[in-house]
């Protein structure tokens, strides 16, 4: 299958997301949109701490997100905090989610990927109708004793012409959740994570098109981890 290149090879895109919408006119040859939209979902699917069903209900979560969503039309709905251990109530949150705030009202477009067996994990749902998913990367760490993973995914566009051209556009996404707090052990933590995406993109060995999704925790533009984004040692 053949690769058609953006009108800037080099263009990257750095979201720092918490809530956040944007209209990505990517296809430089199709001329299509593809819309993101980024949430921590806070604890969705966990009892812990003061996160229950009476004061952290999914069903209610759901209903909000259902309204944005609707409204919203993201093409790429990336998340933070999803249960991915199958803790009660629902032993797939990330399914329940989908058919309850996604695919819901008629619309029936919406795919996910595969969630990580993780305390809390990050997904991504797509819009199958202009994203077919290739190939996903989960890039698993341990710091300060905690497993975390964060997650890349390949996608190609969809156009309508596909089957019969073989030429489409490539498009990656990472999605993350940064480490919290101000302090310096917790700046020196973002910093370590940030490297590790940079890292993972630069050994890629390609120049291509790059989205970096999630909650980033920054206090500062000019603390490491950000400038490892915006600033990196590669020329991808």
């Amino acid at each position: 299958m053949g690769r058609k290149k953006f009108k800037n090879k080099n263009q990257f895109l750095r979201l720092q997301i918490t809530l956040f919408l944007v209209g990505l006119s990517a296809w430089a040859y199709s001329q299509d949109t593809i819309r993101l939209m980024h949430y921590n979902l806070m604890y969705y699917g966990k009892n812990v701490y003061d996160c229950n069903s009476s004061t952290n209900n999914i069903d209610t979560k759901n209903q909000s997100l259902k309204t944005i969503i609707k409204y919203a039309k993201p093409d790429i709905f990336s998340v933070n905090e999803l249960d991915g251990q199958g803790d009660y109530p629902q032993a797939d949150d990330a399914s329940y989610l989908l058919n309850n705030a996604l695919n819901v009202d008629g619309v029936s477009y919406y795919r996910k990927t595969e969630t990580p067996t993780i305390y809390l994990a990050n997904i991504i749902f797509y819009n199958a109708n202009k994203l077919i998913l290739k190939k996903s990367q989960p890039i698993s760490f341990t710091y300060g004793g905690l497993q975390k993973i964060f997650n890349v995914y390949q996608f190609y566009f969809n156009s309508a012409d596909l089957s019969t051209s073989n030429d489409t556009a490539f498009i990656y996404f990472a999605v993350a959740h940064l480490k919290a707090g101000s302090d310096d052990l917790n700046q020196t933590q973002r910093a370590y994570e940030t490297s590790l995406l940079m890292n993972y993109f630069e050994n890629l060995g390609e120049a291509g098109n790059y989205i970096v999704m999630g909650d980033f925790n920054v206090y500062s533009p000019t603390e490491e981890c950000f400038q490892n984004l915006i600033n990196p040692d590669n020329n991808l």
